[in-house]
């Protein structure tokens, strides 16, 4: 008694196949959006960090950061210390180039340490 076993079809096969590039079309842009805005947040993380870490030091009196420019996992950030009239830093603002090649600027005053994005 043997059975007759044919296997697949040929249409069977294309769908099943085209069922998978649907699916594939439908989750790489997803999961591309995904990463660039996993990339975003951590290059905006440590933008927060570099203007913390500024703020402290203008609290203990060095203003020497004042346009360094400092590199952090292949992102540059160019600080910069916006100034009041008598020449006391103010603000410190760290600007860098997001993920989508667009300036981002980061913000906080130094008395209170507030963050904003103009």
């Amino acid at each position: 008694m043997l059975r007759r076993n044919e296997g697949f079809f040929l249409a069977e096969m294309l769908l099943s196949l085209s069922a998978w590039i649907l699916s594939a079309a439908f989750m790489l842009p997803m999961a591309m959006l995904v990463v660039g805005q996993s990339s975003q947040m951590k290059q905006e993380a440590n933008a927060v960090q570099l203007m913390y870490e500024n703020l402290q030091e203008i609290s203990i009196g060095d203003e020497s950061g004042d346009g360094n420019v400092v590199s952090k996992d292949g992102t540059q950030f160019k600080i910069t210390y916006l100034r009041n009239s008598m020449g006391l830093a103010e603000e410190v603002c760290v600007q860098f180039e997001g993920y989508s090649k667009k300036p981002v600027r980061k913000c906080g005053f130094v008395d209170s340490g507030r963050i904003y994005s103009p």
